[in-house]
């Protein structure tokens, strides 16, 4: 390795870098790699790569590059929260938990690997263990939405229904537009048969139509046209029968 070697890739990854900012991630990646056949051991530069990969849902060739990062500075923090996040896309929960944990026991205070600790929990059904990852997020961050929507989530799973309403309530204080609180807030009225307050989440959902990217809004504007017309059947028919 020279000097200009080591000069050449600074100045491709940080081009790289500069299209990652702009979203730009199949451009980013190119100039990455264009570091890395100059010098193939920056940590930073595969972790860079990596972190593109996932956004481009590129999960199996995140996780190479993320190991890369490992193999080359095993205290990279990030490094094992990425991979952690890339083997849960995978669905391979257990590896997923252990690189938080690797993680945690580099900075303990992460919370963004805490919160994805608690997702991968999630995901793997463990809701009381969910639950107790979640808090410490919580304590430590008391505005995130998604924590308490996901503490709501594992409430429900529970059967603790007023628990789970309790946190979608509060993840709804924090931001009244996150569609998925709107959604499962939605769902917990509607098991205690409090159609009027479930409805008003289903609306509130069709309301931000226009307001969010397409894709991501599709599944729960669906969801809450469907949910809409089953609330409105089931009181027809309560006031059918109480006319009876």
């Amino acid at each position: 390795m020279t000097k200009g070697d080591k000069e050449i890739a600074n100045y491709l990854t940080r081009v790289g870098n500069m299209f990652y900012q702009l979203q730009k991630y199949k451009k980013a990646i190119k100039f990455y790699e264009q570091a890395l056949e100059h010098i193939p051991e920056l940590a930073t530069t595969w972790f860079n790569k990596g972190s593109a990969c996932l956004y481009l849902k590129e999960y199996e060739e995140a996780l190479i590059c993320f190991e890369k990062a490992l193999n080359i500075d095993p205290s990279h923090t990030l490094a094992y929260n990425g991979k952690g996040s890339a083997l849960l896309e995978l669905k391979r929960y257990e590896e997923a938990i252990q690189c938080f944990d690797e993680a945690l026991s580099i900075m303990p205070d992460l919370t963004l690997v805490l919160y994805n600790k608690g997702s991968a929990l999630l995901a793997w059904e463990k809701y009381e263990e969910t639950i107790q990852c979640l808090d410490l997020v919580i304590i430590k961050d008391h505005g995130n939405w998604a924590a308490w929507n996901n503490k709501g989530v594992a409430y429900y799973n529970l059967k603790k229904y007023p628990e789970a309403l309790e946190c979608f309530s509060e993840s709804l204080n924090i931001n009244p537009d996150f569609l998925k609180a709107l959604n499962n807030k939605g769902y917990v009225l509607t098991h205690f048969k409090r159609y009027e307050e479930a409805l008003g989440c289903f609306d509130k959902i069709l309301e931000l139509a226009h307001h969010v990217e397409p894709s991501y809004y599709k599944p729960f504007g669906e969801s809450a046209v469907v949910c809409k017309e089953n609330i409105i059947k089931e009181i027809r028919t309560m006031v059918n029968q109480s006319l009876e």
